[in-house]
């Protein structure tokens, strides 16, 4: 689990190497005190060149605003956030926006489930957060995870996808206990 450090900002997500869909992601921290005012900011680092982007919050989150230059989709990004405009700031965080490629996998499974007559909300969600992890887009992959938990979704393979997905957003302790859940259910369920 990611843990604060006093008077850093840590950022939560995204981080890891972890893919997201958006070219304008959400990113959030940790609070630190009384902080009001927060500067975050972004660099592609690959490829190579990109300049560092500066951006004023006031929460702990932070939407990439619709009038910023798009990040570039297949690339490599890393952030920080620091305390007002000169405080400290947490360790650089690395992140990836998902290749054209990668979203045209997450598509053909899509398209495969409607072929099929199957509801990717409904019962092809498993299956959706399959795609989802195969493409390395684990923060979806958990969203949906986390749909077909609040279901009721039991079984070894749904506690070991929700396991992998937690364990890969950082969650250690959420990944823990859905592991344990994994191997308290007979190996064949």
């Amino acid at each position: 689990m990611i843990r604060p450090v006093s008077d850093e900002p840590i950022p939560i997500s995204p981080r890891n190497g972890i893919k997201v869909m958006d070219v304008r992601p959400t990113f959030t921290w940790f609070k630190v005190g009384s902080a009001t005012q927060y500067t975050v900011q972004i660099r592609r680092v690959n490829p190579a060149g990109g300049q560092i982007m500066r951006f004023q919050a006031t929460d702990t989150t932070f939407h990439y605003p619709a009038n910023a230059i798009p990040l570039v989709p297949g690339a490599e990004y890393e952030w920080t956030v620091g305390v007002g405009s000169g405080g400290r700031i947490a360790n650089l965080v690395r992140f990836k926006v998902v290749s054209g490629d990668e979203f045209n996998q997450v598509a053909s499974t899509l398209r495969e489930l409607h072929t099929a007559g199957i509801d990717p909300a409904g019962d092809g969600a498993f299956v959706l957060a399959l795609a989802y992890r195969d493409a390395g887009m684990f923060y979806e992959a958990n969203r949906v995870v986390e749909q077909l938990n609040k279901l009721g979704t039991k079984g070894r393979i749904f506690h070991l996808l929700r396991g992998e997905t937690l364990d890969a957003i950082g969650d250690l302790d959420g990944a823990s206990k859905a592991f344990q859940a994994a191997d308290s259910v007979p190996a064949t369920e």
